[in-house]
């Protein structure tokens, strides 16, 4: 539900902007479909970690995006475009090698290994970082700022929590883990 509302006020923002910057809202509005059908859609995960810090790190870099002002807004910043732009379109190619895995918690799915994820293993997570500084040089302000540092602090926090979680479990996932 709240994937969708992102998803409308972005919508929004490109109906009723007509600056040369709206082609950001049409790519997040893309982004954020794909986010809730594949949530939506996903593989029954065979294990899922529940501890308390892992639920709060992935809830909080799932959803301190969400934070961001755009009332500070600056002059607009080709280079800050330009960084939303290939983030989003990164995202976009992560969301799409995810497909029916994504997910927000650490769990058991389909190991991909296709895709972005044969590139990297936390591209979904990079992708996030490059548009989050984009964006942060389009709306610079301490506001901002914080919300960007609480990002890139809980991705990677994230980024932790998963491969402690998949180092434990299932042979397949601990050959994955090794690569």
């Amino acid at each position: 539900c709240v994937v969708l509302i992102f998803a409308y006020g972005h919508f929004y923002r490109f109906w009723t902007t007509q600056d040369e910057w709206r082609l950001s809202h049409l790519l997040l509005v893309i982004q954020q479909v794909l986010v809730g059908f594949f949530f939506i859609t996903r593989q029954a995960p065979t294990a899922v970690s529940w501890r308390p810090w892992d639920v709060v790190v992935a809830l909080l870099g799932t959803f301190a995006p969400l934070f961001f002002s755009l009332e500070n807004k600056g002059d607009p910043k080709v280079l800050g475009f330009v960084l939303q732009m290939i983030g989003t379109g990164l995202s976009l190619y992560a969301i799409v090698s995810l497909g029916r895995s994504y997910g927000i918690l650490p769990a058991h799915r389909a190991i991909q290994t296709r895709g972005a994820y044969r590139f990297l293993r936390h591209p979904l997570y990079a992708a996030y970082q490059i548009a989050n500084a984009g964006f942060l040089i389009n709306h610079p302000g301490i506001h901002n700022l914080l919300v960007a540092g609480v990002c890139l602090l809980s991705q990677v926090l994230r980024i932790f929590a998963e491969e402690r979680f998949f180092a434990s479990s299932t042979s397949a996932i601990n050959i994955w883990h090794r690569r």
